[in-house]
């Protein structure tokens, strides 16, 4: 009862603190560059820094300066501390945080990278420091209400569909409603649901806001040495484990032993040490981490010399070149 009460307050306040922005009462930070923000509705678990990454890099590729703003989650970082960087810049995860750690791992020197736990507050900066980039693409940014965007997209894990609750019910930031203010609609992994459920989800998405823009994206994994009859063990710290062991399996990867940890762990020490333990006790012959877990584990693995492989996957998305120009505007 109470949980249901707090859940329906959540809501109210959410609906309550948009409609605020909507009218003007409560100002949003302008900027010159085109701001484009990835988000979701629940927590975790759709693919928005993947699917940030990829807009970034692709946005380069066509021409168009984009810089990436990322979070910083579980990082150091004060509130109002900002970060701007050419992403061929050694940044590790203990400073600036697994995701953005990771973005630089794949941009490699290809676009500006921003860390700020402030989106507007980032968004300014990266704006003073390098006036040249024409667009920004903000992950995480659906509910950073304060920060005008030029397109806003948003994430739905496609297994999930609109079976949610508003916290602390279930995992809902904000009722399904708020895709009313949404430009574009992802349905990630739609590779694990029926076709004819597809459209019904996006059905159900139409009619909330008939002006959505909806896609497909099924999740494509890639690994740094060959799955198919391989013995691994794998270990994670991402938001849903339970899909990055499927595609392992779907890849012929063999396992029965994994040590799953929170979403954005800090490993320590101990943590590798009993790793190791685990995996030495096992009959695996690899140790499958992830790129978000690289940048954390990677370096105190190697020290051990231990047969390793590293994991990701990307999103294949259906008409993605209609995507790209919607992102470019």
């Amino acid at each position: 009862m109470i949980r249901r009460l707090l859940s329906l307050i959540f809501k109210c306040i959410s609906v309550l603190r948009e409609r605020l922005y909507r009218k003007g009462v409560l100002n949003k930070v302008r900027t010159h560059m085109r701001v484009i923000s990835v988000g979701n509705i629940s927590l975790g678990g759709s693919g928005k820094t993947p699917m940030s990454i990829w807009i970034t890099q692709k946005m380069n590729e066509l021409g168009v300066k984009t810089a990436l703003l990322e979070k910083g989650y579980k990082s150091p970082l004060g509130r109002n501390e900002v970060l701007v960087f050419d992403s061929n810049v050694n940044a590790g995860a203990e400073r600036i945080g697994d995701e953005p750690a990771m973005a630089v791992n794949i941009l490699k020197g290809k676009a500006v990278i921003c860390v700020s736990k402030n989106k507007s507050a980032g968004v300014m900066e990266l704006q003073s420091r390098y006036p040249q980039v024409k667009a920004v693409v903000v992950d995480d940014g659906f509910q950073h209400l304060r920060l005008h965007r030029d397109l806003d997209i948003v994430l739905i894990d496609s297994e999930e569909g609109f079976s949610g609750k508003v916290l602390p019910m279930g995992k809902l930031r904000e009722p399904y409603s708020a895709l009313k203010r949404a430009d574009v609609l992802v349905f990630t992994k739609s590779d694990s649901v029926e076709a004819s459920a597809m459209e019904e989800l996006k059905g159900r998405a139409l009619k909330i806001n008939e002006r959505l823009k909806v896609f497909f994206a099924t999740a494509k994994i890639f690994s740094t040495a060959p799955l198919k009859g391989l013995n691994i063990m794998p270990v994670s710290s991402v938001s849903n484990y339970a899909f990055l062991h499927k595609k392992l399996r779907d890849e012929g990867a063999i396992f029965d032993k994994y040590l799953a940890y929170p979403d954005h762990y800090i490993f320590s020490e101990d943590d590798i040490s009993y790793m190791i333990k685990v995996f030495k006790g096992s009959s695996a012959d690899i140790l499958v981490y992830t790129s978000k877990d690289a940048v954390k584990i990677k370096a105190m693995l190697e020290k051990h010399k231990l047969r390793t492989c590293e994991v990701w996957y990307e999103h294949e998305i259906k008409n993605s070149g209609e995507l790209l120009k919607l992102c470019i505007g």
